[in-house]
């Protein structure tokens, strides 16, 4: 059994029963219901990842950079874990094109600094 240690961010919260959030943590690929993007539309839980790591692992008490690109249009959503080249997660979803952000984590605590946010108004 591992530790989950992880930080999950929502997007595209428009309520309780929609919206899409990241789970990092060091989970192998045969959880299903960890280190994925996930959707929750009004059921629990799905994993659409396309592309996904085999565990984002970190065991330091340093903080770590997490970028997520989301092209609403495309439907793309893109997951980098300190190295801004290579993503860690990928997934392609329509389902929602807007919606709130949040921050936090699974069953573990989790700090945050220096969040930025950039973003187009969707039409």
């Amino acid at each position: 059994q591992y530790g989950h240690r992880d930080a999950c961010v929502a997007f595209g919260w428009n309520d309780p029963a929609r919206f899409y959030y990241v789970h990092l943590a060091p989970a192998p690929k045969t959880d299903p219901h960890a280190n994925s993007i996930f959707l929750v539309n009004q059921e629990p839980r799905v994993s659409i990842a396309e592309d996904r790591n085999d565990g984002t692992t970190w065991r330091d008490d340093v903080y770590h950079t997490i970028r997520i690109k989301r092209d609403s249009s495309s439907g793309s959503i893109i997951v980098y874990f300190d190295d801004m080249q290579n993503p860690v997660m990928q997934a392609v979803d329509m389902t929602f094109r807007s919606g709130q952000i949040g921050l936090g984590s699974f069953d573990d605590t989790a700090m945050f600094k220096d969040l930025r946010i950039w973003g187009k108004q969707v039409q």
